[in-house]
């Protein structure tokens, strides 16, 4: 099936840069490291920018439900909405009385647009433009 068909909970880091990929769906075959249920494990291999690159194949270690309870990846166990470690993520969270103040989002990796202001998310737009552009160069004309 395709990663839009499947009802998962992971990042766009694990999922990689193509998120169309194709995801089995082994029904019954893990168990779940923090509730120990038996789950559908989620297997992938995502594509990659860089044919040359060899990407392992990735696993769901945690079922839906606990991977939603605590709103973590599947796979790599980071916070969906910040792309952080959990751990990390409750340490700050716990510091700020539950919020986490706009300066330290401005640094996070995964911060989402509706989270930053219209400039700061102008600027990360032009930074990853500029990163595009400076790659097309660097790999020559035509090259994708």
């Amino acid at each position: 099936k395709r990663s839009d068909e499947v009802k998962h909970n992971i990042c766009k880091t694990c999922l990689g840069p193509n998120v169309m990929v194709d995801v089995k769906v082994l029904p019954n075959k893990g168990i779940c490291i923090i509730c120990k249920d038996r789950y559908d494990r989620l297997k992938w291999t995502p594509d990659t920018i860089d044919v040359r690159l060899k990407v392992r194949t990735k696993y769901s270690i945690i079922c839906k439900k606990c991977a939603e309870k605590k709103d973590v990846c599947q796979t790599c166990l980071f916070d969906m909405k910040f792309g952080l470690p959990v751990e990390v993520r409750d340490k700050l969270l716990a510091r700020t009385d539950g919020v986490i103040p706009s300066s330290i989002v401005k640094l996070l990796p995964e911060a989402p647009d509706y989270l930053l202001d219209d400039e700061e998310v102008k600027k990360r737009n032009e930074r990853m433009s500029k990163a595009e552009g400076a790659r097309r160069l660097s790999h020559g004309p035509g090259t994708p």
